[in-house]
C-alpha cells in the first residue's frame, strides 16, 4: 500500500511537468497524502506503525524548517510557499522509504 504513494508519483509526475497552477500541484498533493493517510491508518489498526530513524526525521524537519523559512522570507512568496507545500509532501515520501519492506 505505502509504494502506491512513490508510484502515484511517478505516473501523475511527468503529467504535470511543467504545471505551475495551483490547482495540478494540489491535486498530486491530495492524492500522494490520501495514500499516506489510508496506509497509516491500516498500519494503527494492525497495531505496528513503523517510524524513521531519528536522524533522518532530524535531517527532514531541518530542511523543512529552513524550505518554511526560505519561502516566506523570499522575494515571491505566492509562488514559493505552494511549492514549498509540495516539497512538504516529497519530505514525505522520504521517510516513507525508510519504512518501506523489502519485498
Amino acid at each position: 500500500m505505502l509504494a502506491l504513494c512513490p508510484g502515484l508519483l511517478a505516473v501523475l509526475g511527468p503529467l504535470f511537468n511543467g504545471a505551475w497552477d495551483l490547482w495540478a500541484q494540489s491535486f498530486l498533493l491530495l492524492a500522494v497524502l490520501a495514500c499516506a493517510v489510508l496506509w497509516l491508518c491500516g498500519r494503527m489498526l494492525c497495531g505496528y506503525v513503523p517510524l524513521p530513524p531519528r536522524s533522518l526525521l532530524a535531517w527532514t524537519a531541518g530542511l523543512a524548517v529552513w524550505g518554511g523559512v526560505s519561502a516566506y522570507a523570499g522575494p515571491l512568496p505566492a509562488y514559493a510557499v505552494p511549492a514549498w507545500h509540495v516539497w512538504l509532501a516529497a519530505f514525505g515520501v522520504l521517510l516513507a522509504f525508510s519504512v518501506m519492506p523489502e519485498g
